[in-house]
């Protein structure tokens, strides 16, 4: 075992709200469906401080999208970054 999963764990239990309040332009989130490490109940704690522009889901991903679905990340940042441009 390394020290690595603690430290996510707390990350995961890390208060959002001053860091929410401190984004000054519209934003998206982009969340694996399958985020063991960032629930995707998490969402409900951001909007409940910060409304985003766009909530972007990808199917079957977990924490790092990027890596295990490379294309639809790439879609789903195109998607977000659409949604947060748009007035």
């Amino acid at each position: 075992a390394t020290a690595l999963g603690p430290a996510v764990a707390s990350v995961a239990r890390a208060d959002l709200e001053p860091e929410l309040r401190r984004i000054g332009v519209a934003f998206a989130l982009l969340w694996g469906e399958r985020d063991r490490l960032m629930p995707i109940s998490t969402i409900e704690r951001i909007r409940a401080i910060r409304e985003p522009r766009a909530i972007v889901r990808i199917d079957d991903a977990g924490h790092i999208p990027q890596i295990e679905f490379p294309q639809r990340f790439a879609d789903a940042v195109l998607e977000a970054l659409a949604a947060v441009t748009d007035s």
